[in-house]
């Protein structure tokens, strides 16, 4: 038997679900851009909404030093959390240090997801996206 308790769970879902996929996907700019640094857009395979995905480039053995920017799709990054990324990298806040080698040549992906807290209805709601870097170490 379905209480109401559960047609209210099963609505707020619902709700949810159609406010998120209604929400427009704008992308975002990373706040303190290099000169030599491009943004591409990736589509996401699941949703179909556009990623973000930074290239640089950057000689074998220097430091990489770039900050993750302070909103995503209009709304402010509380925090950032790295998935994926090489030895001898760091995140602190948004300002991501590697510490290249030499015998790090090639590309390499990182992958860094930015938490933001909405308000949807009433209920603070965790909203989770992707940024991912492309580095070529050179």
């Amino acid at each position: 038997m379905v209480s109401s308790q559960h047609v209210l769970v099963i609505s707020l879902a619902l709700g949810l679900l159609a406010f998120f996929a209604a929400a427009p996907y704008n992308g975002s700019r990373l706040a303190n851009a290099y000169p030599d640094v491009s943004v591409h857009y990736t589509p996401d395979l699941i949703s179909g909404a556009v990623a973000d995905t930074l290239f640089m480039e950057i000689m074998g053995g220097e430091t990489l030093i770039f900050s993750l920017p302070d909103s995503l799709s209009n709304e402010a990054v509380d925090t950032w959390k790295v998935v994926r990324s090489p030895a001898l990298s760091r995140l602190a806040g948004r300002s991501f240090v590697w510490k290249t080698r030499k015998a790090d040549k090639g590309q390499h992906s990182l992958t860094f997801e930015g938490t933001s807290q909405i308000i949807v209805d009433e209920f603070s709601v965790a909203r989770i996206e992707t940024w991912t870097v492309t580095i070529s170490v050179n």
